[in-house]
């Protein structure tokens, strides 16, 4: 979980199959490095819309891009 306000912040997350990065960068998420075979999820793009959804599905990760939620988090990464 991150707010979107910051000016560029990575997270590596840890998938099924190795580390993805995502990066937030002023008000958009993207996956900037992926192990996963196609890397469809890097191919996605920066993603900025509320409900928006990044999807490594090889490597069990998903991006979903909140911020109408209660708990004020702008991109929740599973």
């Amino acid at each position: 979980r991150c707010p979107s306000h910051a000016t560029s912040v990575g997270h590596d997350v840890e998938g099924t199959l190795g580390s993805v990065r995502v990066r937030v960068t002023d008000g958009t998420v993207r996956v900037v490095d992926a192990v996963c075979p196609d890397r469809i999820c890097e191919l996605t793009g920066a993603l900025s819309a509320p409900g928006a959804v990044i999807a490594c599905v090889p490597n069990a990760v998903t991006v979903r891009i909140g911020g109408s939620g209660r708990d004020g988090l702008d991109a929740r990464v599973r």
